[in-house]
């Protein structure tokens, strides 16, 4: 009971910042042409990854959600997504962490950008699980680890 209320209070809040208006100084996409290719994007501090997961799941959005972290090193995942299910997830440029890892690693981030982009994605299922479980998962490994986001 207590996870759907938090699912459902991620997704009131992610659906609240994706549809205000950008504040005055709001850093935007570096160029026009990213900006007519992603059809939701936005910054991790607004929204934070988990957030952008259920909203993408309750939406049922089939295509490709690239996230890059911003700081030291500039770290880019891309998260598959076909009909609300998460199905792949890999660090571009890295073997390993893949699927469920790969997710797990990134929801440790709270800072850098995200775009969607809509579309087909060719991609075998790489992950049988759903996304809430992903999430849960994901929280109780933070969790354990004592890492703060915040």
């Amino acid at each position: 009971h207590k996870t759907m209320q938090r699912t459902q209070t991620l997704e009131a809040a992610a659906r609240e910042q994706i549809g205000a208006a950008p504040k005055p100084g709001a850093p935007r996409a570096t160029t026009q042409e990213e900006e007519e290719m992603a059809d939701l994007q936005g910054n991790l501090s607004q929204v934070g990854i988990s957030s952008l997961l259920v909203l993408l799941e309750m939406e049922r959005k089939t295509g490709v959600l690239t996230i890059t972290r911003e700081g030291d090193e500039s770290v880019t995942a891309k998260v598959y997504i076909r009909k609300g299910h998460t199905i792949a997830a890999e660090i571009v440029g890295l073997e390993e962490p893949r699927n469920e890892l790969a997710v797990y690693f990134i929801l440790e981030w709270s800072s850098g950008r995200f775009s969607f982009e809509a579309g087909a994605v060719e991609r075998n299922v790489e992950i049988d699980t759903s996304t809430t479980a992903l999430l849960m998962e994901g929280a109780r490994r933070i969790d354990e680890s004592g890492i703060s986001r915040y």
